[in-house]
Protein backbone atom coordinates (compact mmCIF):
# COMPACT_ATOMS: atom_id res chain seq x y z
CA UNK A 1 0.00 0.00 0.00
CA UNK A 2 1.35 3.39 -0.88
CA UNK A 3 1.22 6.50 1.30
CA UNK A 4 -1.75 7.96 -0.59
CA UNK A 5 -3.84 4.81 -0.03
CA UNK A 6 -2.88 4.67 3.65
CA UNK A 7 -3.81 8.33 4.15
CA UNK A 8 -7.14 7.82 2.38
CA UNK A 9 -7.87 4.78 4.54
CA UNK A 10 -7.03 6.66 7.75
CA UNK A 11 -9.20 9.63 6.79
CA UNK A 12 -12.09 7.31 5.89
CA UNK A 13 -11.91 5.35 9.18
CA UNK A 14 -11.64 8.55 11.20
CA UNK A 15 -14.72 10.01 9.53
CA UNK A 16 -16.61 6.74 9.91
CA UNK A 17 -15.87 6.60 13.63
CA UNK A 18 -17.52 10.01 14.05
CA UNK A 19 -20.84 8.54 12.91
CA UNK A 20 -20.75 5.42 15.05
CA UNK A 21 -21.88 5.69 18.64
CA UNK A 22 -22.10 2.92 21.18
CA UNK A 23 -25.21 2.48 23.24
CA UNK A 24 -25.41 0.19 26.20
CA UNK A 25 -28.53 -1.13 27.84
CA UNK A 26 -28.68 -0.55 31.58
CA UNK A 27 -30.24 -3.30 33.67
CA UNK A 28 -32.63 -2.14 36.35
CA UNK A 29 -36.19 -2.27 37.61
CA UNK A 30 -39.31 -0.31 36.81
CA UNK A 31 -42.33 0.44 38.91
CA UNK A 32 -45.22 2.70 37.99
CA UNK A 33 -46.93 5.83 39.25
CA UNK A 34 -50.33 7.38 38.59
CA UNK A 35 -49.94 11.17 38.90
CA UNK A 36 -48.86 12.96 35.72
CA UNK A 37 -48.87 16.63 36.68
CA UNK A 38 -47.27 18.62 38.03
CA UNK A 39 -43.84 17.28 37.09
CA UNK A 40 -40.36 18.45 38.06
CA UNK A 41 -39.47 19.16 34.45
CA UNK A 42 -42.62 20.64 32.98
CA UNK A 43 -44.73 21.91 35.89
CA UNK A 44 -48.41 21.69 35.02
CA UNK A 45 -47.90 20.95 31.32
CA UNK A 46 -49.32 17.69 30.02
CA UNK A 47 -46.50 15.68 28.43
CA UNK A 48 -48.67 12.69 27.53
CA UNK A 49 -48.79 9.21 29.01
CA UNK A 50 -45.47 7.82 27.80
CA UNK A 51 -43.36 9.42 30.52
CA UNK A 52 -40.85 8.35 33.17
CA UNK A 53 -39.24 9.45 36.41
CA UNK A 54 -35.54 8.66 36.72
CA UNK A 55 -33.33 8.20 39.80
CA UNK A 56 -31.94 11.31 41.47
CA UNK A 57 -28.36 10.26 40.67
CA UNK A 58 -29.09 9.96 36.94
CA UNK A 59 -31.07 13.19 36.98
CA UNK A 60 -28.17 15.04 38.59
CA UNK A 61 -25.62 13.59 36.15
CA UNK A 62 -26.92 15.91 33.46
CA UNK A 63 -29.71 13.89 31.91
CA UNK A 64 -32.02 16.61 30.76
CA UNK A 65 -35.74 16.87 31.03
CA UNK A 66 -37.39 15.81 27.81
CA UNK A 67 -34.77 13.22 26.84
CA UNK A 68 -36.10 9.86 25.76
CA UNK A 69 -35.45 6.43 27.26
CA UNK A 70 -36.06 3.16 25.44
CA UNK A 71 -37.34 0.61 27.95
CA UNK A 72 -37.99 -3.12 27.61
CA UNK A 73 -39.31 -5.68 30.10
CA UNK A 74 -36.80 -8.45 30.78
CA UNK A 75 -38.86 -11.08 32.59
CA UNK A 76 -39.46 -14.30 30.70
CA UNK A 77 -43.22 -14.55 30.26
CA UNK A 78 -45.51 -13.03 32.90
CA UNK A 79 -45.65 -10.13 33.75
CA UNK A 80 -44.09 -9.00 30.45
CA UNK A 81 -46.56 -8.51 27.63
CA UNK A 82 -44.03 -8.70 24.80
CA UNK A 83 -40.41 -8.24 23.94
CA UNK A 84 -41.20 -4.86 22.38
CA UNK A 85 -39.57 -1.71 23.71
CA UNK A 86 -41.29 1.57 24.48
CA UNK A 87 -39.95 5.10 24.27
CA UNK A 88 -40.70 7.36 27.21
CA UNK A 89 -39.88 11.00 27.97
CA UNK A 90 -38.08 12.03 31.17
CA UNK A 91 -40.41 14.38 33.07
CA UNK A 92 -39.63 13.68 36.70
CA UNK A 93 -37.03 12.52 39.18
CA UNK A 94 -37.73 9.63 41.54
CA UNK A 95 -37.93 10.20 45.25
CA UNK A 96 -35.94 6.99 45.76
CA UNK A 97 -32.16 7.21 45.67
CA UNK A 98 -31.80 3.62 44.42
CA UNK A 99 -29.76 3.53 41.20
CA UNK A 100 -31.21 2.11 37.97
CA UNK A 101 -34.76 2.08 39.33
CA UNK A 102 -37.18 4.05 37.19
CA UNK A 103 -40.88 4.82 37.57
CA UNK A 104 -42.99 4.68 34.43
CA UNK A 105 -46.38 6.32 34.23
CA UNK A 106 -48.98 3.54 34.63
CA UNK A 107 -50.10 3.67 30.98
CA UNK A 108 -46.49 3.32 29.78
CA UNK A 109 -45.87 0.45 32.22
CA UNK A 110 -49.02 -1.26 30.94
CA UNK A 111 -47.63 -1.21 27.39
CA UNK A 112 -44.87 -3.68 28.35
CA UNK A 113 -46.14 -5.46 31.48
CA UNK A 114 -49.10 -6.13 33.74
CA UNK A 115 -49.35 -3.26 36.27
CA UNK A 116 -50.51 -5.82 38.84
CA UNK A 117 -46.89 -6.99 39.04
CA UNK A 118 -45.92 -3.67 40.61
CA UNK A 119 -42.25 -3.89 39.66
CA UNK A 120 -40.47 -5.57 36.77
CA UNK A 121 -36.90 -6.24 35.61
CA UNK A 122 -36.03 -4.00 32.69
CA UNK A 123 -33.29 -2.76 30.44
CA UNK A 124 -33.22 0.83 29.33
CA UNK A 125 -31.16 2.90 26.93
CA UNK A 126 -30.68 6.61 27.30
Amino acid sequence: MNVKNIASFLIFTTLLSCFISETFAIAGRASWYATLVPSTCFGGADEGNMVVAIPQAMYDQGYQCGQMLTVSCQAQGYPCKSSESINVKIVEKCTSSAPNIIALYKDAFAEIADPGAGSIPIEFII
